[in-house]
């Protein structure tokens, strides 16, 4: 089976159960949230289960210390000048959805904090995984972020953070959704992961 066919596979099963969970909670704790609103969150969800399974965040039953980690700045970025902008386009949607499901993040200096945030706790978690922890993982990931908010930023203009204040909602809802997804992606989905592949393989 090709390494597509197997990314394919495990986004299917990572999506199908977190679509519902996020959409159980929306429903539960924003009920005056708009059903709108609630499937961009679910769409954001979607993006962020699929970042962490890409960047290969450990699992709770598979954590194993053994560091490697590159501090020099654009090192990666000469020696694998691809590796580097494929890092870039896996945020530009943190950057793009953001800004239209949540007001508080329609400025610049709260993405680049969503962005720089995200993408520091994942090079933080790969320490206890295979994974090298690279900070220009951390420059990539944290431009994609800008890149697309400056994209929506052009497109949709001053309806992007135009509020004068945010919600105080929106801050917390942003924690809880990436703390959520998180948390099935470090224990539940590997044990789902596993028990599909067993029926596949």
């Amino acid at each position: 089976m090709s390494t597509i066919t197997s990314l394919l596979i495990d986004s299917l099963i990572n999506v199908s159960f977190v679509v519902p969970v996020i959409w159980c909670w929306q429903r539960a704790c924003r009920k005056d949230a708009g059903c709108g609103h609630r499937w961009l969150v679910v769409l954001f969800g979607c993006g962020l289960a699929e970042i962490f399974a890409l960047t290969g965040i450990p699992s709770i039953w598979r954590i194993n210390l053994d560091p490697t980690v590159n501090l020099i700045p654009f090192d990666g970025m000469l020696a694998s000048p691809v590796q580097f902008f494929l890092n870039i386009i896996l945020f530009m949607p943190v950057g793009i959805l953001a800004p239209l499901i949540w007001d508080k993040l329609g400025r610049v200096t709260n993405i680049l904090l969503l962005g720089g945030g995200l993408s520091f706790f994942i090079e933080f978690m790969q320490l206890f995984n295979f994974r090298a922890t690279d900070l220009d993982d951390l420059i990539a990931n944290t431009a994609g972020a800008l890149i697309g908010f400056l994209i929506v930023k052009i497109i949709a203009g001053k309806r992007i953070g135009g509020k004068a204040r945010a919600d105080k909602k929106e801050g917390r809802e942003v924690m809880i959704l990436c703390s959520l997804v998180f948390l099935i992606n470090f224990t539940i989905q590997p044990l789902l992961s596993e028990w599909v592949w067993s029926l596949l393989l």
